[in-house]
């Protein structure tokens, strides 16, 4: 199995994506996107308390949210384009 991975930040610098690709012999090819939070977060209390607040009151502060350049959106198309047409 041969690993192709590679990674896009988000433009906050929190998160970023890591998009792999998995060629076996024996099933297709895969894509695993995962999310992974970056750097030191250290959130201050006011943002803890409207982040409790939002959960609340909306279950969910959206932590499953990144957001790209223009830039990075063309380099995460560009490299899917590329690996797909393998």
């Amino acid at each position: 199995m041969k690993d192709k991975s590679k990674w896009f930040v988000c433009e906050c610098s929190g998160e970023a994506i890591r998009v792999e690709r998995y060629d076996d012999d024996d099933i297709p090819s895969e894509f695993w996107f995962s999310l992974y939070r970056i750097g030191n977060w250290n959130p201050s209390l006011s943002w803890k308390i409207k982040a409790a607040w939002k959960v609340l009151t909306t279950g969910s502060i959206h932590e499953d949210q990144v957001t790209f350049s223009i830039k990075t959106t063309r380099r995460l198309n560009d490299y899917l384009t590329k690996e797909l047409s393998k």
